[in-house]
């Protein structure tokens, strides 16, 4: 047991590391106690990337009278459990203890950039050079996509979707323009150009370059894509393409 008239009340991880970690078998109780500034960075990978000022990874932790601030994680700032891996956990709080952490300044910047990481690779890795194995890395299993006509779900569709386009314009080339990070979203404002070369919309290709722009919204979670929203400059488009007169 760490008892905070004894020691000192705060416990603190000095913005760089958790402050506490609770292994297997493991049984710690925490009283009267600060706990603060705990950190993990946002390139942490799962499940360790949660929990900076307690993790629980199969062992009981038992809080009573204390207080979790500013403790910053990409998922689950003051304490956070293992949930996904391992049922042995336990963690118990008294009607006084707040465990919600608020996150740091630095540690909000750095998911904020991470997130943003991921938003990139949707347009540089995907759409530019077509790598479709980075649908794996960035996107979750059951990801939606929110189309300007219809919702497409899971990485089969939002992968054949992928070769359409490049088939379409396999030269293209995804710009982002503006990109804005906040909480779990990231909105980017793009811009493509390429060489018409396959069918696209329905129409043949027409070996006209076009250049069209759009915006999208994504929605991140445990380090993945979830659920994208797009507008899409879909007639100027077309006019480009002739499928409508300007």
């Amino acid at each position: 047991m760490l008892d905070g008239e004894d020691a000192g009340n705060t416990v603190s991880g000095g913005g760089t590391v958790h402050v506490f970690a609770v292994g297997r078998g493991a049984n710690l109780v925490l009283e009267n106690l600060t706990v603060s500034d705990g950190f993990v960075d946002a390139s942490t990978p799962a499940p360790n990337n949660k929990g900076s000022g307690a993790y629980v990874a199969g062992g009981t932790l038992t809080i009573s009278n204390s207080t979790f601030s500013d403790n910053s994680a990409p998922y689950g700032g003051g304490v956070a459990t293992e949930l996904n891996s391992c049922q042995a956990h336990a963690v118990r709080y008294s009607v006084h203890e707040r465990s919600e952490g608020r996150p740091t300044t630095n540690g909000g910047r750095e998911m904020s950039e991470h997130n943003k990481a991921l938003a990139r690779r949707w347009f540089d890795d995907l759409f530019s050079r077509g790598n479709l194995d980075a649908a794996n890395e960035i996107l979750s299993a059951d990801f939606l996509d929110h189309l300007t006509h219809e919702d497409e779900r899971g990485l089969e569709e939002l992968k054949h979707y992928v070769g359409i386009y490049r088939n379409a314009f396999p030269d293209i080339e995804d710009s982002v323009e503006d990109i804005v990070a906040e909480g779990d979203k990231v909105v980017v404002r793009w811009k493509s150009s390429g060489i018409h070369q396959g069918e696209f919309m329905g129409v043949a290709p027409t070996g006209r370059r076009v250049t069209f722009s759009g915006m999208r919204l994504f929605r991140i979670a445990e380090n993945k894509i979830v659920e994208s929203w797009v507008n899409i400059d879909e007639r100027g488009l077309r006019e480009q393409l002739g499928a409508v007169s300007g």
